[in-house]
């Protein structure tokens, strides 16, 4: 089973980008966000 991931108090500058990043991409948000930690932590 996959883990689930909630993220709370997310700023709003912070979720625009991502949102933009995640279309620019042609990406779901979720997928765009998988990817952005996985480039952070070196995976």
């Amino acid at each position: 089973m996959v883990p689930t991931l909630t993220v709370k108090n997310l700023p709003q500058e912070t979720y625009e980008r991502l949102k933009g990043s995640a279309k620019a991409h042609r990406r779901s948000l979720n997928s765009e966000l998988i990817v952005c930690i996985e480039r952070a932590l070196g995976v």
